[in-house]
């Protein structure tokens, strides 16, 4: 069954006539007065002795700010509340499009960390998002906080003959890029390759939130998940790179990629360096900046001579 609701009101006389067993906050990211949803959903539980389960997407539930980007544009990391403050007043990244006004740090945790303790369980799907959870809500029960990876269907091994006589080396993006996931490293690694002419391509295997117009970036577009290894042998991928800029709370690209068994290179944040730092074709990134990139690139291009 599929329904329409256009206000909270009518949502709170509708979920009157259920017999409500569980509840799932998928995501409430783009919700407008959170606080109000927050509340609607307490009372829902404590009404019908319902369970509530929480997933961590993403950190909407530490701050507005859900990639917890800052207003440098970094991942904070969860700093002291004044410092968020700080943060809050200045931070004009996408979250903010989502709000009008300004945002009281202080009262958005205070309100989730009462949701959150109401919880019966808290699911994350990664080892590192549970300590960001835990290092903002350090009073959360630790049982109630599960860490259960997403399931995904396994791509094959992928082996494949890369051309004998190719010079230049192909860095393989895949997935949908934008800022938190990686746009700006992208146009800066692109800049610096096409400024010191390096043989280097970078082949984005999906879509950009804005254009990059370079000799040496090219874009195959959206993909089939089935049709992936032959657009990999089509272009002669010969390393992946994860530029997220934020801590991921799982990353199917990431997992894609080691599933195929294919050399990947990522920043040390979050979910991806979390399962690279475990895989034998892994590289970890040190700093986000581009000496970095190229100096992690060299230790794969000497490594497979």
């Amino acid at each position: 069954i599929s329904l329409t609701i256009n206000s909270l009101e009518a949502v709170k006389t509708f979920l009157t006539h259920l017999k409500i067993k569980e509840i799932f906050i998928n995501e409430l990211v783009t919700f407008k007065n959170i606080d109000e949803h927050i509340e609607l959903i307490k009372s829902i539980k404590n009404k019908n002795k319902a369970s509530l389960t929480i997933p961590i997407h993403d950190f909407f539930s530490i701050c507005p700010s859900y990639t917890l980007l800052d207003n440098n544009e970094k991942f904070c990391n969860i700093p002291n509340i004044e410092q968020c403050k700080t943060c809050m007043k200045t931070n004009s990244l996408e979250w903010k499009s989502l709000f009008h006004g300004d945002v009281n740090i202080s009262k958005w945790r205070e309100q989730w960390l009462t949701l959150l303790k109401e919880s019966d369980t808290i699911i994350c799907f990664s080892n590192s998002s549970k300590e960001l959870i835990l290092k903002a809500y350090p009073t959360l029960e630790t049982t109630h906080v599960k860490v259960i990876p997403h399931i995904i269907e396994p791509i094959a091994p992928l082996v494949y003959k890369k051309e004998k006589k190719k010079k230049n080396i192909t860095i393989g993006i895949l997935g949908g890029i934008n800022y938190a996931k990686g746009y700006g490293v992208l146009k800066n690694l692109i800049h610096e390759i096409e400024n010191k002419n390096l043989n280097i391509k970078v082949t984005l295997i999906g879509e950009i939130s804005d254009s990059i117009h370079s000799e040496h970036f090219k874009i195959t577009g959206r993909y089939d998940k089935k049709d992936l290894p032959q657009i990999i042998i089509d272009n002669n991928i010969d390393i992946f790179f994860i530029p997220s800029i934020w801590p991921e709370t799982f990353s199917y690209t990431t997992q894609e990629i080691i599933s195929m068994e294919l050399p990947i290179m990522v920043f040390d944040l979050g979910a991806p360096a979390e399962r690279v730092k475990n895989y034998n074709k892994g590289y970890i990134i040190k700093e986000i900046d581009n000496s970095s990139i190229l100096k992690t690139l060299s230790k794969f291009t000497k490594a497979v001579k």
